[in-house]
């Protein structure tokens, strides 16, 4: 009996850390995907490290789609290679990958809306949630997130 208590215990929570990974409830097409968006400089931009991921996914932007930060907590979040850039402060962004070993993240504004694409090579429709600092000399007022996978 408590053997099948553990085996049902593991399952529930296999179960809902794959659903926690799952970045299809992040996306979110923004409504002129067509428009006037001006792409944010490489060097403003931060991937969250491995170890702090879940702090950043499970945390912090569980329902919000953006936190203001300050220079240390980017730091945190991204490690020491984090440069703050002058006149810009640092944001934690929602973010989704596909497959993680072929693609990379571009960020990009149109007004106060930031876009969050993260292109991929695979054969499937992964999404994984995932974070990124981000430096912009504006606060966002919307957040979108989407992925391209090509095969």
């Amino acid at each position: 009996m408590k053997v099948l208590l553990l085996c049902l215990c593991l399952a529930l929570t296999l179960n809902s850390l794959a659903a926690a990974d799952s970045g299809k409830d992040w996306l979110r097409t923004p409504p002129d995907p067509k428009g006037k968006w001006t792409q944010i400089p490489e060097q403003d931009i931060y991937e969250v490290v491995a170890s702090k991921e879940t702090v950043a996914v499970v945390s912090e932007l569980a329902k919000k789609r953006f936190v203001e930060l300050s220079d240390e907590q980017a730091r945190f979040f991204t490690g020491h290679y984090f440069h703050s850039s002058k006149g810009k402060k640092p944001y934690l962004l929602r973010a989704v990958y596909g497959h993680g070993g072929t693609g990379k993240y571009t960020v990009s504004r149109n007004g106060s809306s930031v876009l969050v694409l993260h292109g991929s090579l695979g054969h499937s429709d992964a999404s994984h949630k995932s974070a990124l600092v981000v430096n912009l000399d504006f606060v966002p007022i919307e957040t979108y997130v989407e992925t391209e996978i090509d095969e």
